[in-house]
């Protein structure tokens, strides 16, 4: 199972606390079709 975060590119700080909490950049996935907005996502282990 994975976890998705989404944030828009421009917005730093945003994307640092996606990344904080473990997460990095998935381009194998497009959860909105907006270039202006990043997708990241951790594993999660159940």
């Amino acid at each position: 199972m994975k976890i998705y975060g989404v944030a828009v590119k421009e917005n730093i700080p945003s994307v640092k606390i996606l990344k904080k909490l473990g997460m990095d950049i998935d381009d194998t996935v497009v959860i909105y079709d907006d270039s202006k907005l990043v997708t990241l996502s951790v594993k999660k282990i159940v």
